[in-house]
């Protein structure tokens, strides 16, 4: 997993939630996706995405676009289990019977991430991780957060802005309030994933109504 350091801690925190959203991915859009989806995301393939994000700014006007590949490029066996991610990484990953976790290595720490399979109007315990800071000498120097994620809907669908594709049958999951870090905050946001392929979608909100947009990331290929 990749690990973005900004000066601005709530641009820091939100960029953590869209790692935790966008790097993961799976099979091709192009090809047609498997019969049997028993798996959130298909890391064992350890493909690529491309995902293309813009921040806004509270008065809704465009401030920044970044396009990102995200991928796994390596394996590691830890405690009898296979885990996915990054060389150099400080997070690795698994599907597990319920949904898929995460190992935080520095802190010895499970997580489940996203709750699958789901039930609709369901909330589920999870963290979140914002990176080490040098500056917090406390007992939390890697900044995790705990908080509540709600399963909004197992059915939802989702038109996307910059491609032509829209997708239905997605999990959408969804944080529905700002949390206080040892970092700032982390905002309210929600996801929207297809099983056996990956995260779609990624919105994060200056607002707990879900009104204005401070950041969008949308998947353009996965390969």
């Amino acid at each position: 997993m990749r690990n973005y350091k900004h000066k601005n801690s709530l641009v820091q925190s939100i960029l953590v939630l869209i790692v935790a959203a966008v790097a993961v991915s799976c099979s091709s859009s192009e090809v047609p996706e498997p019969e049997i989806l028993d798996e959130l995301f298909s890391i064992e393939a350890k493909k690529f995405r491309v995902s293309k994000t813009v921040y806004y700014n509270p008065e809704g006007e465009e401030v920044r676009t970044v396009t990102d590949t995200a991928f796994y490029d390596m394996d590691t066996l830890i405690n009898g289990q296979v885990w996915y991610g990054q060389v150099g990484g400080t997070q690795v990953f698994r599907n597990g019977d319920d949904g898929f976790y995460t190992y935080l290595k520095p802190l010895d720490i499970i997580y489940l991430v996203y709750k699958y399979p789901a039930t609709s109007e369901e909330y589920y315990a999870t963290k979140s991780f914002q990176g080490a800071s040098y500056q917090n000498d406390g007992p939390n120097p890697f900044n995790v957060t705990d908080y509540n994620m709600l399963v909004v809907s197992t059915k939802a669908t989702a038109d996307m802005k910059f491609t032509d594709q829209s997708y239905d049958g997605l999990i959408h999951y969804k944080k529905e309030e700002h949390t206080v870090s040892t970092n700032g905050f982390i905002s309210p946001a929600e996801w929207f994933i297809k099983p056996g392929l990956g995260t779609v979608c990624f919105k994060a909100y200056f607002d707990e109504g879900f009104q204005n947009l401070q950041v969008y990331s949308e998947t353009l290929l996965f390969l």
